[in-house]
């Protein structure tokens, strides 16, 4: 009778290990992906002019969220402490998310206007990042730059 227990328990033990290792595995584990249109690189946009954003976003699992932002690029991000001596006006900082439902794939197309005024100051000219960040269902994040330059 200890013999058949014995038996029994390694037989469930052995089972459960094909059942366990045979379970497929439901969860995609590829990080979302973007395809920034427009801008295009080093794109010179007129301050108090704007410009078009098109982004294709994709991911098998599902979308989650995603920011897109504007920033200076002034030093070249050494994010050295004293500002560029050639650098005159208020740097400028766009900021805008987008949530999803979990949809594999969207596109983002609207029209960015760049100010000619921050408060009373007129906006810096020169290089800024156009950021974008996307985040899937999972958790997974990816990142995509291009430069563009504001000028007079």
């Amino acid at each position: 009778m200890k013999k058949l227990h014995s038996v029994i328990i390694i037989i469930m033990f052995v089972s459960g290990f094909f059942v366990s290792c045979n379970k497929k595995d439901d969860t995609i584990n590829e990080p979302p992906e973007i395809t920034i249109l427009h801008p295009v690189d080093n794109d010179t946009v007129k301050a108090g002019g704007s410009f078009e954003m098109e982004i294709v976003l994709s991911d098998a699992g599902g979308l989650h969220q995603c920011v897109v932002e504007v920033h200076n690029n002034f030093d070249n991000h050494t994010h050295q402490a004293a500002k560029n001596a050639e650098i005159t006006g208020e740097p400028w900082l766009y900021h805008r998310g987008y949530t999803f439902n979990g949809e594999t794939s969207q596109t983002l197309h609207e029209v960015i206007n760049v100010p000619l005024l921050i408060g009373n100051e007129p906006i810096a000219r020169g290089k800024y990042h156009f950021y974008v960040t996307i985040e899937d269902i999972q958790g997974l994040m990816v990142l995509a730059s291009k430069n563009i330059i504001i000028g007079g």
